[in-house]
């Protein structure tokens, strides 16, 4: 983290960029980088077509939903990393309304979510079942 943090406080997100297309960020606080993904979106080959992965996401879903209602519509690649002890990043209903609403040229989506814990109770496998509804089928996003 610290050696990605000061890259970008050393380097300013200009041109240079211009063919950058995709980010990944592992085990860095989604809130630390904000302004570095925001600076991103001035970049044309970013701006267009662009994918992000996020390992380790550190934040209530409601905060991740705020970030991407802030970035371009055009988020086409999203990968996610969660681990957690809530289910609020488990509910079908606000990623459905998420993507339908807010990032619509979404074309892969990748979301893992794992808990410590020996096994998964049938509370978590049906949970996990809604993500196979007509909604996910129809946009070829696959958990």
């Amino acid at each position: 983290m610290l050696a990605v943090m000061q890259f970008f406080s050393l380097y300013n997100i200009d041109l240079s960029f211009n063919r950058l297309q995709s980010i990944a960020l592992h085990g860095i606080k989604l809130d630390k980088v904000l302004s570095v993904l925001l600076d991103l979106t001035c970049l044309p080959n970013f701006v267009v077509h662009y994918h992000i992965t996020i390992e380790e996401l550190d934040l209530p879903f409601d905060v991740f939903e705020i970030f991407i209602k802030e970035m371009t519509s055009k988020l086409q690649g999203l990968s996610i990393g969660k681990m957690s002890m809530n289910f609020t990043y488990l509910d079908v209903n606000q990623w459905e309304q998420l993507i339908s609403q807010h990032i619509p040229y979404l074309s892969k989506f990748q979301f893992e979510y794992y808990e410590k814990m020996p096994s998964l109770s049938n509370d978590h496998h049906n949970l996990l079942k809604q993500f196979t509804t007509f909604f996910w089928i129809k946009q070829h996003l696959v958990l």
